[in-house]
């Protein structure tokens, strides 16, 4: 089984490496956010990120969004290739479904 979404992020290490989301469940549904948890992980170039709701992730639920990056919003990704994705466990069943995944590529930015 695959993601249902694919999710290429390019970005320069000049950035923080921060992005905003509108999941959907395969149906196209928004997932009910008090009843899952979220997971987002993030590896490559000796980097491995896990975030979770609270943790570099934030929900804003009016509006079906959700915002992902580092807690420390001065980070900065080094130049390379990441491989990135976000599942959902619902805790009373214990499923879990990957939203998306993907690759981000961040390049070298002009500053010095």
């Amino acid at each position: 089984m695959t993601a249902p979404y694919e999710a290429i992020i390019n970005c320069t290490d000049d950035e923080t490496f921060v992005f905003t989301v509108e999941p959907r469940k395969t149906d196209g549904s928004m997932p009910v956010w008090s009843d899952v948890a979220a997971t987002y992980a993030l590896n490559g170039c000796g980097t491995s990120m896990v975030l979770t709701i609270g943790n570099g992730i934030t929900i804003d639920e009016p509006l079906g969004l959700m915002t992902i990056g580092p807690v420390d919003r001065s980070y900065r990704l080094k130049p390379g290739q990441y491989k990135h994705g976000l599942t959902v466990t619902q805790p009373s069943s214990g499923v879990t479904l990957q939203m998306f995944d993907g690759t981000v590529t961040v390049t070298e930015g002009n500053l010095p």
